[in-house]
């Protein structure tokens, strides 16, 4: 009898011992999957952009020398088409009848086309929107442009860079060497004198080694890049006016 009960009580204490251990790690598992449901993954956060990061992209966006070119391309596409199509006068402007009279006589030319070209501006094209929209945004992108290239063009004029190597004289396509009778000290004045006698303006570099100036004539001249810029504007503005 005490066989029997200790194999019972082994058999009991085995199966005991196989139930315990799926319940070992099911709190594992379960723990894993609650870690798991919590997990933040960066998708769930709303972006936050300020309205400056919102004007500085639009402001990569305008000066960007692609864009810059696709419009002015597209300029020259829509003012082409405006030589080459007929224009409506303007004394058919708000006159429905007088615009569909005009219609019917350039319609034999251009037959199921001049319904569409009209809608799309083309017989008006120097007052239609798409040639307004794209006179702006070029505009836009010539200031945004002139703007970006300001501060190179008044570091490079007004300080500009007077250090050189040696191998810049070498291989520099005006140059010049010459031996003088008298001291370093004196030729390098004599040398700058005479050049702010010829209305050049010298920078005198004293970090050495040696003597070095820089000396430069119309240093104001890449200003006139800017002063361009601006004219072109201008005689942007006044053409879409005018028309």
């Amino acid at each position: 009898m005490k066989q029997t009960d200790t194999g019972t009580a082994r058999a009991e204490t085995a199966e005991s011992t196989g139930r315990a251990k799926p319940s070992d790690t099911t709190p594992t598992g379960m723990g894993a999957a609650s870690r798991g449901s919590t997990a933040v993954d960066g998708l769930d956060d709303q972006a936050a952009l300020s309205p400056g990061q919102v004007a500085k992209q639009i402001y990569a966006f305008f000066y960007n020398k692609t864009v810059g070119l696709v419009l002015i391309l597209l300029a020259g596409l829509l003012g082409l088409m405006g030589a080459i199509l007929p224009q409506m006068p303007a004394s058919t402007a708000g006159d429905a009848q007088a615009t569909e009279q005009w219609l019917e006589q350039v319609r034999p030319a251009f037959g199921g086309w001049t319904g569409i070209l009209h809608t799309l501006g083309a017989f008006n094209m120097f007052t239609s929107v798409p040639f307004l929209v794209v006179m702006g945004l070029l505009a836009a992108s010539i200031l945004a442009c002139t703007a970006h290239r300001l501060p190179v063009i008044w570091r490079a004029s007004r300080h500009p860079r007077t250090r050189v190597t040696a191998r810049f004289f070498e291989r520099a396509r005006l140059r010049s060497h010459f031996t003088a009778p008298v001291s370093t000290e004196k030729a390098f004045e004599t040398v700058c004198v005479d050049a702010r006698r010829h209305h050049l303006r010298v920078i005198v570099d004293e970090r050495g080694p040696g003597h070095n100036a820089y000396l430069d004539r119309n240093h104001w001249a890449p200003f006139g890049t800017v002063l361009a810029h601006l004219a072109f504007v201008v005689v942007m503005a006044g053409f879409v006016v005018s028309s």
